[in-house]
């Protein structure tokens, strides 16, 4: 089951009206459709690209991962438009948490976008305390190749 949230991405200008919305530590059900665009252009990022999703959130906590708690891809991509998966350790918080989503290809060029905000509301009732920490999943050798190419 999933939760769809949509976002209009212009990776040329910030737009701080960006809101997402989520509720504390559910996982593996809270996702994004993003359509990229650059100015009033799709933009479609060239095969081969990595995608990658940074945050922060109100206890200063944060994290940089490419893959989900089940070993999924965090962004999958179709063209234009990017589904993108929140990794439960970045819905422990309630509160606003920043999120931002990256882009690295074999050329060696990294492409973030501005971020957005994941309103996080309070469970009223949890099951688990689950504590926040930071998360990272990132694939570190991946990463170094196409920076490295």
């Amino acid at each position: 089951m999933q939760a769809l949230s949509y976002l209009n991405l212009n990776m040329a200008a910030p737009n701080a009206a960006l809101v997402c919305y989520a509720v504390q530590n559910d996982r593996l059900s809270r996702y994004v459709i993003a359509d990229l665009a650059d100015g009033e252009q799709a933009l479609v990022p060239p095969s081969g690209t990595l995608y990658a999703i940074r945050y922060r959130k109100p206890d200063g906590t944060g994290g940089f991962y490419d893959t989900l708690e089940d070993g999924t891809p965090a962004v999958v991509a179709d063209g234009s438009r990017l589904t993108i998966g929140y990794a439960q350790q970045g819905l422990t918080v309630p509160g606003d948490v920043l999120v931002q989503l990256q882009l690295l290809n074999g050329s060696g060029e990294i492409l973030t976008s501005f971020a957005w905000q994941l309103r996080v509301f309070e469970n009223v009732w949890s099951d688990s305390q689950i504590e926040s920490s930071d998360y990272y999943s990132i694939l570190s050798e991946q990463i170094t190749a196409v920076l490295d190419a």
